[in-house]
């Protein structure tokens, strides 16, 4: 019996070297913020059509705090993805995605002061274009997710010869971390485990 526990095996999915629970937990926070931005996508086309009392500014302020959710998984989705080594453009495309969609909120957020155009216009001119931001968004994390659940059912790249062969061709890039760096990215599976429950 040995006293070390075995280490989980990790195979090649979608360019980056990952656990069966490390590829399910980047799934569930696709899907996390798919949940989000379709909602969010939703109430921006409300907010349009209810400009008039408390209710629009409430609207407002929930869309304001779900975009800031979103932006942070997002950053936190990118983040994960960097530590795991992605070669693949979707890395750069979410690391862009995330850059632009702040540059939006700032500026929707220094035109909506008073002394600007108002938190009206502002509103009809930036959110609208946050949205299709949104749906770029969706469209290149669901061919992410198509790879990894692809990646998962197929049972040739969990095999002990596959592993052994990514191992062997890629030991360079395979190697182990040292263990500091091994430690942050359990600590960043942690913090993303955390997050979604």
């Amino acid at each position: 019996m040995s006293w070390y526990m075995k280490r989980a095996l990790k195979t090649l999915i979608a360019g980056m070297f990952l656990t069966r629970n490390e590829a399910l937990i980047l799934i569930q926070a696709y899907q996390e913020l798919e949940l989000f931005m379709t909602l969010q996508t939703e109430e921006l086309e409300a907010i349009l059509n209810i400009w008039e009392g408390d209710d629009a500014s409430r609207a407002l302020t929930i869309i304001q705090e779900r975009h800031c959710h979103i932006y942070k998984r997002l950053d936190v989705l990118a983040l994960c993805l960097r530590n795991n080594h992605s070669k693949k453009p979707l890395r750069r495309e979410l690391e862009e995605m995330a850059r632009s969609m702040a540059r939006k909120r700032l500026l929707w957020s220094y035109h909506s002061n008073p002394l600007e155009i108002g938190w009206k216009a502002a509103a009809e001119q930036y959110w609208p274009r946050i949205a299709d931001s949104y749906a770029v968004l969706l469209e290149i994390l669901g061919s992410f997710k198509q790879d990894l659940e692809h990646d998962l059912q197929n049972e040739a790249l969990w095999s002990d010869e596959a592993r052994e062969r990514n191992r062997s061709t890629c030991l360079g890039t395979h190697e182990l971390f040292s263990q500091q760096a091994e430690a942050k990215v359990k600590a960043q599976t942690c913090c993303l485990q955390r997050d979604l429950s």
